[in-house]
């Protein structure tokens, strides 16, 4: 489940955007997977950066912030 979480006008053409992933193993199979997120914004929007911060066990962004790298999506 994908929820916008807030829109922060930073100033000129800037915003913030934050938004939260859920993902829960109800099947209960243990291991591991891979979640891709591909923003699809209208052409007028350019992402600066980005990052995330996640619970899972053993993931970068756990348990302070992780800043992606690349040029995306």
């Amino acid at each position: 489940m994908k929820t916008l979480s807030s829109v922060t006008h930073l100033g000129g053409l800037l915003h913030r955007i934050v938004y939260q992933i859920k993902v829960d193993n109800i099947g209960g199979a243990q291991g591991t997977y891979d979640l891709s997120d591909i923003p699809e914004f209208d052409n007028d929007i350019q992402i600066l950066n980005a990052n995330y911060v996640t619970n899972a066990v053993g993931n970068p962004g756990n348990p302070s912030a992780f800043s992606l790298s690349g040029s995306g999506p």
